[in-house]
């Protein structure tokens, strides 16, 4: 399958195939990104944007006191870089990801901006933009008021498939939760301990959905 062919595809199977005319496919890129890289680049100048189609990306935002947050977007379809997109100057932030098996789709920014002439698709771009807010804020939520145990269970319900939720590693686990590996160890044995979910090698199962949704709400 060619790159044509190949963008086509992924096109296809998103929600952008209501927005991008033939006129703009090759001007396109797909980008394979392997387990362990890292991506860094500044809103400010950034040239394009870009569609998570697969993968995990952990993204590190620093904000202007130098206080680091961290968010997560696994395998849901998302964006990066919208913000300048569709705010301008307003969007000059920082980002740090890391990324597992991630395939992003890259628009050059050019082309974004004939795209959001578009009201349907500026529209589509603030709707991805506040469910990553909505997101983020929802995460440090969970993390911070209701703890560590909580927060492991809401991401294993979140990113579980088949009521599996699956891993790389323990270290890599709790990079990209942002949780040091003495408490992700504590929170395991102690869902492990009430019976919602059991540890196999780097495959975390789910032994009651139902409970586990009710734990996160107690």
């Amino acid at each position: 399958m060619g790159k044509m062919e190949k963008i086509i595809k992924i096109i296809e199977e998103t929600p952008l195939k209501d927005f991008i005319p033939q006129k703009y496919l090759n001007r396109l890129k797909i980008l394979n990104l392997s387990s362990g890289e890292f991506f860094h680049y500044s809103e400010k100048e950034l040239n394009s944007i870009f569609f998570l189609i697969e993968g995990i990306i952990q993204i590190k935002q620093t904000t202007q006191d130098g206080v680091d947050l961290n968010y997560s977007l696994l395998h849901n379809f998302n964006i990066i870089g919208e913000k300048k997109l569709l705010f301008g100057n307003a969007g000059e932030v920082d980002f740090y990801t890391i990324r597992d098996k991630t395939k992003l789709l890259e628009i050059p920014l050019e082309v974004g901006m004939e795209l959001i002439k578009n009201d349907k698709f500026k529209i589509f771009l603030l709707k991805l933009h506040c469910e990553k807010l909505h997101k983020f804020v929802w995460d440090i939520s969970i993390l911070h008021f209701m703890g560590v145990n909580k927060f492991l269970a809401h991401n294993i319900l979140t990113y579980s498939t088949e009521n599996k939720f699956r891993f790389k590693n323990m270290s890599f686990l709790s990079e990209i939760l942002s949780i040091d590996r003495k408490s992700l160890y504590s929170a395991i044995k102690k869902l492990e301990e009430q019976k919602l979910i059991i540890r196999e090698n780097k495959i975390i199962k789910i032994l009651d959905r139902k409970k586990l949704e009710e734990y996160i709400k107690i």
